[in-house]
C-alpha cells in the first residue's frame, strides 16, 4: 500500500486509470512456485501449500490498496480475459482514436508440465545446477501440450481455494469496485450449470 501511494504521488500531475488482471489462487501459487523453482532452490512444495491454504491476505486486500492509491480502478479475472479478451480491451481503451490500447508482442516463460516439474524438483533436491539449457531439455522431454500442466493440489484443496476465490471477488464488489468475471466463474466448483430456459424446454439439452 505504501509503495502504491508513493507511485500515485509521483504520477499526480497526470490522469491515471489503474487496471489489473487478477488470477485465482490455485493457478497463481502453482505458477509462481514453478517459476521460482526454475530460477533457484525453493522450500518444498508441501510447505508452500500449507502457507497458501492458510493465507489470509488475497485479491480483495490488493484491490483495496490499489483503490486507495488510484480511485476508480478496473479489474478482471484471467478467466474473464480468456473468455472474452475484447471486453477487457474495451475497459482499457481511452476516449478518442488516440486512446486505443495496443498490446506489444513479448516472450513469456512457458510453464512446465507435470512430469517436467517432478524432474525439476528432483534436480533441485540433488543440488544439480539448473540453467536455460536444462529447462529447455525438460520442456522438450515432457511438453505441456502432451503431458498437461502441473497439478499440485488435491480436489479438497481446489474446493477450498475456489471458495476463497469467489469470496474474494464478492469482497471486491462489496467495496464498490468493478471486476469482470467469466461466465460460470462464480459457480461453486463441480456444480453443473443451470440449463437455460430454451434448453429446459427442449428436455434439458445444453
Amino acid at each position: 500500500a505504501a509503495r502504491l501511494t508513493l507511485l500515485a504521488e509521483a504520477l499526480a500531475p497526470w490522469p491515471v486509470q489503474a487496471a489489473a488482471g487478477l488470477r485465482d489462487p490455485a493457478s497463481w501459487y502453482a505458477s509462481v512456485y514453478g517459476y521460482a523453482l526454475s530460477r533457484r532452490p525453493q522450500p518444498p512444495w508441501a510447505q508452500v501449500r500449507e502457507a497458501a491454504l492458510a493465507a489470509e491476505r488475497g485479491a480483495a486486500a490488493l484491490a483495496a490498496d490499489v483503490a486507495q492509491a488510484f480511485p476508480g480502478p478496473a479489474f478482471w479475472t484471467t478467466a474473464a480475459y480468456r473468455a472474452d479478451p475484447s471486453s477487457v480491451h474495451k475497459r482499457l481503451a481511452g476516449p478518442g482514436p488516440g486512446g486505443r490500447l495496443q498490446a506489444a508482442r513479448k516472450r513469456v516463460n512457458a510453464s512446465l508440465s507435470g512430469p517436467a516439474m517432478g524432474a525439476l524438483m528432483e534436480m533441485r533436491a540433488r543440488g544439480e545446477p539448473v540453467d536455460r539449457e536444462a529447462l529447455r531439455d525438460l520442456r522438450r522431454a515432457a511438453p505441456i501440450r502432451r503431458e498437461g500442466p502441473w497439478r499440485p493440489w488435491s480436489e479438497d484443496d481446489l474446493r477450498r481455494l475456489d471458495r476463497r476465490w469467489r469470496d474474494e471477488i464478492k469482497a471486491i464488489r462489496a467495496q464498490g469496485l468493478r471486476i469482470a468475471t467469466a461466465p460460470g466463474e462464480m459457480r461453486p466448483r463441480g456444480q453443473p450449470a443451470k440449463p437455460s430456459t430454451e434448453a429446459a424446454a427442449q428436455g434439458g439439452r445444453t
